[in-house]
């Protein structure tokens, strides 16, 4: 009987304990939290980042948002870990192609 327990406690606690991480010090659920990889600094302090599928992907490939200003300072390739994050309107600029696109700002 003990061992039916133990074998059913194993596989809940392995779920329970990977599907969380730790950011400054606070525990958030992985649903709880977005990676970004910045790709341009605008001058305003403001950064366009392309979404990550996890913080450790080597590569991104998601969405585009506009990250909002912060205490530290972005650079380009930097990644940025977002708990909760919250959008707070959209953002319009012109590609190099002369396209117009919106994105969500995201803080």
């Amino acid at each position: 009987m003990k061992m039916k327990k133990l074998l059913l406690l194993l596989p809940i606690s392995f779920l329970t304990l990977t599907s969380c991480t730790v950011v400054d010090g606070q525990t958030f659920w992985f649903n709880e939290i977005k990676t970004y990889r910045v790709f341009q600094v605008l001058p305003d302090g403001n950064a366009l980042a392309v979404e990550c599928d996890s913080e450790y992907d080597k590569y991104c490939y998601g969405d585009v948002a506009l990250l909002a200003k912060r205490e530290k300072p972005f650079y380009d390739g930097i990644k940025v870990t977002i708990p909760k994050p919250t959008i707070e309107g959209t953002y319009r600029y012109e590609t190099r192609d002369n396209f117009i696109k919106t994105v969500p700002i995201v803080r």
